[in-house]
């Protein structure tokens, strides 16, 4: 938590409703409050893995990257898709991720431009689908569900037949049309704005 507080932001944490309310009383003990009445996140899953045929506007192309400018364009996107501080992306990409055996960094550049991110992680037959975000003005175009496809299919392609994510409202009814059904939801915890001393 005290790295989390130097870099000015809230500790925050996820629990699996039901799975893990065994932490309960851990977070009560920490002073964490809980960001919604309600789970605010689903966990989605696709079994087995079919071939999407997932339209997108021309011009736009999706790569792989590994190399310092893609990861740049990678941190840069994300950042800005996900509106959210550069510090945190960076925190969680960088050239160890992304040069990983079980990691693909994506890129989707529309007419050169860096506009949609995405990231896959393999464990075993599991491919998660992370870091799917496009950039305001691209938006409605069909980029993520792009990405999200090229990701699965990319797993795939290495013994996965299975694909895992986390939806944000805006992505929930796009991955539930490719087939995605909420498996987990997620409740979450956070610091006060003014972080009181977690009790004895």
């Amino acid at each position: 938590m005290a790295g989390t507080r130097a870099r000015g932001d809230r500790f925050v944490v996820n629990l699996r409703v039901g799975t893990d309310d065994r932490f309960l009383e851990v977070i009560r003990r920490l002073g964490l409050i809980q960001l919604s009445a309600d789970p605010w996140m689903p966990g989605m899953a696709l079994h087995p893995v079919p071939e999407l045929d997932t339209p997108y506007e021309s011009g736009h192309e999706i790569r792989q990257v590994a190399d310092d400018a893609g990861i740049e364009d990678h941190v840069l996107t994300a950042t800005s898709g996900f509106e959210m501080p550069e510090m945190v992306v960076r925190s969680i990409v960088g050239p160890a991720l992304a040069r990983h055996p079980a990691v693909a960094l994506y890129v989707g550049y529309t007419n050169g431009a860096p506009v949609s991110t995405g990231l896959g992680i393999r464990t075993g037959r599991t491919v998660g689908v992370y870091n799917v975000s496009t950039l305001a003005p691209f938006r409605k175009r069909g980029y993520g569900a792009a990405m999200t496809a090229r990701i699965a299919a990319d797993g795939v392609a290495v013994g996965c037949d299975i694909a895992i994510l986390q939806a944000s409202e805006m992505g929930y009814p796009v991955y539930e049309r490719m087939g995605y059904r909420t498996v987990v939801e997620y409740m979450g915890y956070v610091e006060p704005e003014s972080p009181a001393q977690p009790p004895d």
